[in-house]
């Protein structure tokens, strides 16, 4: 029976053992945190070559035989311009 005893004895952890292992357990759980959040942010991100092929609803320009103006159509008023 006190053989038994002793090898539980043997088997006890050390304080610094149980830090480290403490330490790997909560680093462990901050990595899986942080990727968790980073997976959630970028998953409903449109796909680039989406964004690559984008034409917005432009506005129609009416001019007027010597060049004026008459009249602008839109639904949506806007003007493309190019940013390079």
């Amino acid at each position: 029976m006190t053989g038994l005893r002793d090898d539980f004895k043997k088997l006890e952890i050390s304080s610094a053992s149980k830090k480290v292992i403490l330490f790997l357990i909560v680093f462990s759980a901050l990595v899986g945190i942080f990727s968790g959040i980073i997976y959630w942010i970028t998953s409903d991100l449109p796909n680039i070559n989406l964004l690559e092929e984008f034409t917005p609803i432009e506005s129609s320009r009416v001019y007027s035989s010597d060049g004026k103006m008459i009249a602008e159509l839109y639904v949506e008023r806007r003007t493309f311009v190019q940013h390079y």
